[in-house]
């Protein structure tokens, strides 16, 4: 009789011990659904790096020369290709140099088109899911110390860049 009581214990015990880590794994499955089910939109932090970039490439450590710039057709018509930039097809960007109100240079890649999707993100009063697939962007006013030709002068610069999801 006391082996049949010690089996039929086990047994209780296993079923006890079974149950406990039944419930310990579906609480560590529930809290990690939970925590990575939450959407981080960084699209308007790499907008701002991506400018930051591209900066970087088109100058020097002082100053932009807008004069190679005007002359290099390679940044006027590839200007991510030339940064060494990848994923070009998501990408807008667009950099105007003003000399005064006198646009003297624009260098731009991507479709100019998107800019007016973002626009419509932005009227929709519900986001929801939306939220995910909202562009992101980043457009500033500088001054820069720039070489415009042949002279040092201090130009305006535009930048915008538009990034959409992946």
């Amino acid at each position: 009789m006391n082996k049949k009581a010690q089996v039929i214990g086990e047994g209780v015990q296993m079923i006890y011990r079974m149950s406990m880590v039944l419930i310990v794994a579906f609480a560590i499955i529930l809290n990690s659904a939970l925590v990575y089910d939450f959407y981080i939109n960084t699209k308007n932090s790499e907008s701002v790096m991506l400018s930051n970039q591209l900066m970087a490439c088109i100058s020097n450590s002082t100053k932009i020369n807008v004069d190679n710039l005007l002359s290099d057709n390679n940044f006027q018509d590839k200007l991510l290709d030339s940064c060494k930039i990848s994923h070009a097809e998501r990408l807008y960007v667009q950099l105007s140099f003003f000399d005064g109100n006198m646009n003297v240079l624009n260098l731009r890649q991507g479709d100019s088109g998107k800019i007016w999707v973002k626009k419509i993100f932005e009227n929709v009063q519900d986001k929801g899911d939306i939220i995910k697939y909202i562009p992101g962007y980043y457009n500033a006013n500088i001054t820069s110390n720039c070489i415009f030709n042949g002279q040092d002068k201090i130009l305006k610069v535009n930048i915008e860049v538009l990034i959409e999801n992946e």
